[in-house]
Order: structure tokens, then C-alpha cells, then sequence
């Protein structure tokens, strides 16, 4: 038991040299990593209001004679061309043998407010309905003198609607009061959206009288961004190759974009920054750049 014993003894410094050795020729080989030159871009400021979506024209449709409300033919959220019928009124002064009086749409139009319904008694001059633009919308909303001064170096806006597909909908500014509220010292706007490269589909089933976003971008000045994944050491360094060697260059960051965010200082366009790698490398070893990503190579971590 006792040579046993000494027999395993021995082994143990031999196997440790051995691995020791393993992992020195391994970690002595150049590191295998994929970089992305760091390039100067625009960076934006976004601004963000909020408003009620709807028709940027509306008609109102008035009855052209007094009587009694027959037959309704279309009801809210309905789109008509324009002859189609709405309703129909029994003149009040109709005998046994009448005509009905028929009331059709002045134009192509969505019917935003219920029409009168059957039975109900409706007077000359007395409103019956009312139709709403179909492709043109308006959104009015509220901004302070900061977002006025912003606003004028905007010319295009992308308007946001939950659940309904963003592409296209595009929206402009249309109107921006020159004067402050007296009383809360706000200022009223309008934007306006159109459907134009929009599917007919989709143009129908805008939510009108629904709460809408209206977000605007605003060229900010030059400068560069990094995912944010590719900052390590905490969020204060990002890894490097320069002249061959791994270097962990010291950074600022700045405002978050998503997924990525703004590097202040530490970093100049044309540098080539790593983005994944075999193992994780060390400072100051080599590295060799792998020109075509390789399925083996990790992305580089937050760390």
C-alpha cells in the first residue's frame, strides 16, 4: 500500500507540469478574433408627442327636410363613396302614398358619428351624421418652448399607432401656434398623416379618436456608438487590437441608443474594436483578425 501510495505521489507534480505546460502553449498562441472598425456616425435626439388621431377634414350631413327616419343604411366606422345611401326620411307631411326622402353621402368619407336611428323624428336643418377625410388625418397636441425650439429643425415624423404596422405612416408638421397659452404657457400644434403608400386595408382600420405617438428625430452632431455588449470590465473598457496586441482601452460612454450607446472618449474612427473571439483575451497577448466570422469565435460579453 505504502509504493502505492508513493507511485500516485509521483505522478501528481508530473501531471501538473504537463497540464501547466498544455495551458501555457495554448494561451502562448495568438487569440482568434473578429473586429469592426469603430466609424463616425450622425447621432439623433429623439422628441415624442402624444394626441388623438383624427380626420384631418370632416362634413357635417343636415337634414333637408322634416320627418321621420325610416331605414338606416350605414352606421360609424363605415366608408361610403359618395351618392351612397345613408338613410331614409318619411316626410312629415307625407299622405298614404309617399316618396321617401333619400339622404346620401356628399363624398368619399368614413361616418364618424352615429347616424339617426329609425323612428327618430328629425327636423329641417338638423344634423344626421357626420363623414371624416379617409386618407388624411390630423393630430392635434401640447408643447412647451424647449420642444418649439427642437421643432423647427424637424421636417419629417413617423407616426405610432399600437398594433398596426408603422410602415409608411408618415406624419409632418402642420401647424405650431407662435404664441404661448396666456395661462399655462403651452403651446398647441398640429401634425398631419397621410395613407399614401399605405394598403387600403390598413388605411381602414386606423383607430380614430385613439391615442397616438408622434416621434421626430433631430441631427444631434457626429460621433460613434458601440453595442453594448461590447463593453467590458463593468461598462468602462472595450477591447482592441492595435499593432497585433490585445489592448483594453479605457472609455466614457455617454447616451444609450437601444442596444447601443455613445462612446465620448476612448475610441477614434478607423479602429479596429473586437467583437467576438475564441477565449476570452488577455491584455497585451496577440491576436490574430479572423476576416470571415467563424462559427467558433464567442461574441464578446458584457462583462
Amino acid at each position: 500500500m505504502l509504493v502505492t501510495m508513493n507511485h500516485k505521489l509521483y505522478l501528481l507534480p508530473t501531471l501538473f507540469f504537463s497540464l501547466a505546460g498544455w495551458v501555457f502553449a495554448e494561451t502562448a498562441k495568438p487569440v482568434d478574433v473578429y473586429t469592426a472598425r469603430v466609424q463616425e456616425e450622425s447621432l439623433f435626439e429623439s422628441i415624442m408627442f402624444a394626441g388623438k388621431l383624427l380626420p384631418a377634414n370632416s362634413w357635417d350631413l343636415v337634414a333637408e327636410t322634416s320627418g321621420i327616419v325610416e331605414n338606416v343604411y350605414k352606421y360609424p366606422g363605415d366608408i361610403v363613396k359618395a351618392g351612397e345611401k345613408l338613410l331614409a326620411i318619411r316626410p312629415m307631411a307625407a299622405g298614404g302614398n309617399y316618396r321617401p326622402y333619400v339622404v346620401r353621402a356628399s363624398q368619399l368619407g368614413r361616418i364618424l358619428t352615429p347616424v339617426a336611428a329609425a323612428g327618430t323624428a328629425v327636423n329641417k336643418g338638423q344634423q344626421l351624421t357626420t363623414l371624416g377625410s379617409t386618407r388624411r388625418f390630423k393630430i392635434p397636441f401640447a408643447a412647451t418652448s424647449v420642444d418649439r425650439s427642437i421643432l423647427a429643425n424637424i421636417r419629417s415624423f413617423k407616426l405610432r399607432i399600437p398594433g398596426i404596422s408603422q410602415v409608411g405612416l408618415v406624419a409632418s408638421l402642420h401647424f405650431l401656434s407662435p404664441m404661448a397659452d396666456n395661462g399655462t404657457g403651452i403651446y398647441r400644434g398640429e401634425f398631419q398623416a397621410s395613407c399614401a403608400g399605405i394598403s387600403e386595408d390598413i388605411c381602414r382600420k386606423l383607430p380614430l379618436g385613439s391615442l397616438v405617438k408622434v416621434t421626430g428625430m433631430k441631427n444631434l452632431r457626429k460621433g460613434i456608438k458601440v453595442h453594448q455588449k461590447h463593453v467590458v470590465s463593468n461598462g468602462s473598457k472595450v477591447m482592441l487590437v492595435k499593432d497585433g496586441k490585445v489592448e483594453f482601452r479605457s472609455v466614457e460612454l455617454g447616451e444609450s441608443y437601444g442596444a447601443e450607446v455613445e462612446v465620448v472618449s476612448g475610441l477614434k474612427a478607423g479602429e479596429q474594436m473586437i467583437t467576438s473571439y475564441a477565449r476570452y483575451p488577455r491584455k497585451g497577448e496577440s491576436a490574430r483578425v479572423i476576416t470571415k466570422k467563424a462559427s467558433r469565435l464567442k461574441d464578446s460579453p458584457k462583462g
